[in-house]
């Protein structure tokens, strides 16, 4: 009987519940309109999210396909300069070396041979000792029977590596191409070549600093690397590629150390040079 009792109780609570409900619906409506409202606007926003992030990587994808001016860099006045010498040989194609010789009068009006090629009709970049700089008077370019001769207007110190240094020579006038007497291209790039470096004509090879390390200094200058080399006495070294012109990449300048030697790259005293040589206002 008690039993009986209990379960009728428990009808007579659900019934009264359920009556509630359908008395009042609109809390539980409420709820659930609302939350519907909030997921249907999170998945509007992640929507358009979505469509931003495509639209931007189409534009990405668009500007490097159809724009040259994004995936080119600029080329620089060496390079320009060195493209402009097609019709002429470059420095190098003699036995990988330039094919004329270099000798420079002093004030005393001694004559010694230097290390260097001409880059532009009146400038020739050469190493030098550098207690000699200030004695530089006449510069002149020798080929077999044939002489060139200009007198010295400027000299612009572009490297000093005591006791040598890297000049770059402004003649008083300008002198005229041949099949002789060209200008030699600049090596332009930031990255030292793998292969293809040659010295008096014979291949160099980039060795690990430390072969070229002395008893005075442990460590090399950032714009010098170590050359495995037959130590000649040419300090021009060239990089001299199949179906290139061949183009200058540095100076050795110091002494041969069992086979090893420092060389001095050009490519880092570019912007220098170009300054001189092909100034942005053309003068």
């Amino acid at each position: 009987m008690a039993n009986k009792i209990i379960f009728i109780g428990l009808i007579v609570a659900l019934l009264h519940v359920a009556s509630a409900e359908e008395a009042n619906p609109e809390p539980y409506m409420n709820d659930v309109s609302r939350m519907s409202a909030e997921i249907k606007a999170t998945e509007e926003r992640c929507t358009q999210k979505v469509s931003n992030l495509e639209r931007k990587l189409d534009d990405l994808i668009n500007l490097q396909t159809n724009s040259s001016e994004v995936a080119t860099r600029p080329k620089r006045p060496a390079e320009l300069a060195c493209e402009k010498m097609n019709d002429l040989r470059s420095a190098g194609i003699h036995n990988n070396t330039q094919p004329y010789i270099i000798f420079i009068f002093h004030d005393d009006r001694d004559k010694m041979i230097y290390d260097g090629v001409l880059i532009e009709k009146r400038f020739v970049l050469i190493t030098v000792l550098s207690s000699y700089i200030k004695q530089l008077k006449v510069l002149e370019f020798l080929f077999s029977d044939k002489v060139v001769s200009k007198k010295i207007k400027k000299v612009h110190t572009v490297a000093e590596n005591w006791p040598h240094s890297i000049i770059l020579v402004e003649l008083d006038s300008d002198v005229h191409y041949n099949f002789w007497l060209y200008p030699t291209c600049l090596y332009t790039s930031e990255l030292n070549p793998k292969s293809a470096l040659m010295h008096d004509g014979k291949t160099l090879k980039i060795a690990e600093d430390s072969n070229c390390f002395d008893s005075d200094s442990k460590k090399l200058h950032p714009f010098e690397i170590c050359v495995n080399d037959s130590c000649n006495d040419s300090e021009l070294v060239f990089l001299v590629e199949e179906e290139r012109k061949p183009q200058l990449f540095g100076f050795v300048t110091t002494d041969c150390i069992q086979k090893y030697q420092t060389l001095h790259k050009v490519s880092p005293y570019l912007d220098l040079i170009e300054n001189i040589v092909w100034p942005k206002n053309g003068k």
